[in-house]
């Protein structure tokens, strides 16, 4: 596996953090700037655990497929708080 990536990825993960801790502290609506962070865990994940992300992938694949329209109500829910909060 080619880790050139790394350091980009490792740049672009803290460097937005940092700022966020600012904009956390600061901002009115801190949900919105949290929702960033969530949105990061997946590839957070992947990179952390490549071995298991890559036997793992396929059935977390499999599993959202067969249950499409609870990932998609998951997906609403999240949305209508981002917007309400």
């Amino acid at each position: 596996m080619n880790l050139d990536f790394l350091p980009l990825a490792i740049t672009m993960m803290v460097g937005p953090g940092i700022m966020a801790d600012v904009v956390l502290i600061t901002a009115p609506r801190p949900v919105k700037v949290s929702a960033a962070f969530v949105a990061a865990l997946p590839l957070l994940a992947y990179l952390l655990f490549s071995r298991r992300a890559k036997r793992l992938t396929p059935k977390v694949r499999d599993w959202m497929n067969a249950n499409s329209w609870l990932v998609n109500i998951i997906a609403y829910v999240a949305f209508i708080m981002l917007i309400l909060l």
